[in-house]
């Protein structure tokens, strides 16, 4: 499924195209959104676990099982931002932007 979600967002989807080439970018884009919210609840209970082993006063970690738990951490908040960014690209590509042409000679620039 990672490897969906990269190349979903390395290859954006063509605005135009063949009808199956539409579907198909569409269902990815689906696929992006449901994906990267079902990500997010097991993350959430990942978090939550992780909150209730360090305000558990019974619970007492080892140096490196404070290293190793704020790996886990940070490894977390990462994922986050990821799904984040997955959701935020999959919910951006569904709006149509407007474009217009453009002169890429700058002579109306520079004037």
């Amino acid at each position: 499924m990672a490897a969906a979600l990269t190349a979903y967002c390395s290859n954006p989807p063509q605005k135009s195209g063949p009808p199956w080439y539409m579907r198909s970018n569409e269902d990815l884009q689906q696929f992006a959104h449901v994906a990267s919210h079902d990500l997010k609840e097991p993350l959430r209970k990942i978090k939550f676990f992780i909150n209730r082993l360090q305000n558990d006063a019974e619970t007492h970690l080892s140096d490196n099982g404070n290293v190793f738990l704020d790996k886990v951490i940070a490894s977390a908040q990462r994922m986050s931002s990821m799904i984040e960014g997955v959701l935020s690209y999959s919910s951006t590509t569904s709006t149509e932007v407007p474009t217009s042409l453009v002169n890429l000679n700058g002579e109306d620039y520079f004037k």
